[in-house]
């Protein structure tokens, strides 16, 4: 029996939740194993400081699950939170410092894709990785100088953090095709350098996996020339970042990625990496693949149920591949598309499990 939280907050939240939690029960079915799902209201976490929101009923829920899913958060919701962002707050208080994200091109994003070659586009599956707590080593401020104002930015990295988000990357790494790219920027920062020779010491605990380290700047080309090449990448935050929007536009766009958090233990928290700005006129035409698919990822990474998450994904990208959308997925030049419903959507994938 494995507890899984479900965390909703505004917009789209139960309407997708909802998805992953059917799907979810249709496939513990078929492949033998149970689930218990916990809801979790986030908004019981608005207005309260970080030692408030620990000492939370739903906190203690998310703390004892076994893996959480969350829902849609708007910026709405994060701005009127004590802090910028509620679920980084509550995987730094878990231990889910490695957050990984999808990039993976599907039949209905292909043609959205930046690059030319589609035949290329569509063999695109990688993961990017990083540190959510590394950030809290960062000082910024500005000074008074002997000609106006200076600006100063002071970057620390203990090695323990450079090691520990190396590492979840590793084994990511031996999940999937045994492929690590290290993207830093040594060429400029001593901390980065650090990152890099840290990654690579540790590549002699990983024998199977090949490693293969580049700056920012000399990764670009290959990303845009050879992006099915890749398979995991580990960076710091802010390059992170970068790499994402620049996988997203060669993957065809953000609506079927997820994103995940990770830490030394089997938990896990898990969600979809983006959705559409929440239409209260038509809040049953989500795209559920993002959050379908994050749950996926909860089934090979926390509980280790490998088959059931390959079922999931083939699932999901037959419905996808047979031309079925929801309202925000269509594409209005295409006229054979299939639009349905959230929950249509979801029906079509427990079909094909």
């Amino acid at each position: 029996m494995f507890n899984v939280a479900i965390i909703n907050g505004d917009g789209y939240s139960e309407i997708l939740t909802a998805a992953a939690k059917k799907v979810l029960t249709a496939v513990s079915e078929k492949f033998g194993f149970s689930l218990n799902f916990h809801p979790v209201d986030a908004r019981a976490f608005l207005g309260k400081s970080e030692s408030e929101i620990l000492k939370t009923d739903e906190y203690k829920v998310v703390k004892s699950a076994d893996a959480a899913i969350a829902g849609a958060f708007s910026s709405d919701f994060t701005r009127s939170s004590v802090h910028d962002d509620v679920i980084t707050l509550i995987c730094k208080n878990l231990g889910l410092f490695g957050n990984f994200r999808s990039i993976k091109s599907f039949y209905n994003t292909i043609n959205c894709s930046a690059l030319n070659d589609k035949e290329e586009v569509s063999n695109v599956d990688f993961l990017i990785v990083h540190d959510i707590a590394a950030r809290q080593f960062v000082e910024k401020g500005y000074k008074a100088g002997k000609v106006g104002r200076e600006a100063y930015d002071v970057a620390t990295l203990p090695e323990m953090y450079a090691e520990r988000i190396g590492r979840v990357a590793y084994e990511l790494a031996e999940k999937r095709k045994n492929r690590l790219a290290s993207v830093d920027l040594a060429d400029t920062f001593n901390t980065e350098f650090l990152r890099r020779k840290i990654t690579h010491e540790i590549n002699e605990d990983y024998p199977l996996v090949n490693l293969t380290s580049y700056t920012l700047e000399s990764v670009v080309a290959p990303l845009l020339f050879s992006p099915s090449s890749f398979d995991v990448i580990v960076a710091n935050e802010n390059v992170s970042d970068t790499l994402f929007s620049l996988g997203a536009a060669i993957s065809g766009g953000f609506g079927n990625l997820c994103e995940g958090y990770l830490g030394d233990a089997a938990t896990g928290l898990y969600k979809p990496a983006k959705v559409a700005r929440f239409d209260a006129k038509n809040p049953h035409g989500v795209n559920p693949a993002g959050i379908i698919l994050a749950a996926a990822k909860m089934l090979e990474y926390s509980f280790d149920k490998s088959l059931a998450k390959t079922a999931v994904e083939n699932a999901v990208e037959e419905v996808i591949s047979q031309n079925f959308v929801t309202p925000d997925m269509k594409n209005g030049r295409d006229e054979t598309q299939k639009v349905i419903s959230t929950e249509e959507f979801t029906d079509e994938v427990i079909k094909r499990l």
